[in-house]
């Protein structure tokens, strides 16, 4: 009756211990098999990043992730190093004849813009930019049309100069050094 126990143990010790190299081996298999990316990567080395992109291009493979374009939002908004506020209005004056977008130009320098907003949030460091004096880097305002266009407008080195608060809306003057408009939608920021 003994040796039938032992027998049986080891039986019962090979068939667990076969069981874990089970996985092991699926593993070493799969590592093994020629995956897209393994692909991509030899014809990069055998012909190029310029050969890769076009063959990538036309696999149309779902496994590469596309690049999301970039969208406009639904409502107009004022980006400020990167927090999004929405936004009800905003103006300026061109120093070089014009007001507003329409006499903006392409690109220009110097200037002051005045935004209003509702109350919130962002609310607190408004005011507290206006009293210290400290700039902003980035201020994009997003004007974004219902035809799926729009217009986007940087700032840059942008400091609040005067806020005031009337009821629920806030308006702001912000004196900036550069500005660049463009009709693209604002691209993702990571905020600071």
């Amino acid at each position: 009756m003994g040796t039938r126990r032992k027998r049986r143990r080891r039986d019962e010790e090979r068939e667990d211990e076969e069981e874990r190299e089970e996985p092991q081996e699926k593993a070493r298999a799969v590592a093994t098999e020629a995956r897209p990316a393994d692909r991509v990567l030899e014809l990069q080395k055998t012909a190029g990043n310029r050969a890769v992109g076009a063959a990538i291009a036309r696999w149309g493979l779902p496994w590469f992730p596309q690049t999301a374009a970039p969208q406009w939002p639904k409502e107009p908004q004022v980006i400020m190093d990167g927090n999004v506020i929405p936004m009800s209005s905003f103006s300026w004056s061109d120093p070089h004849g014009g007001t507003g977008a329409a006499g903006a130009g392409k690109a220009g320098s110097g200037g002051e813009v005045s935004i209003s907003t509702t109350l919130g949030d962002h609310s607190a460091e408004l005011a507290r930019r206006t009293t210290d004096g400290r700039p902003y880097k980035t201020v994009i305002i997003v004007m974004p049309h219902k035809d799926g266009t729009g217009v986007t407008i940087t700032f840059t080195e942008a400091f609040v100069s005067g806020y005031q608060i009337t009821g629920e809306q806030e308006s702001w003057t912000l004196n900036f050094k550069t500005r660049e408009l463009t009709q693209s939608p604002p691209q993702a920021q990571a905020r600071p």
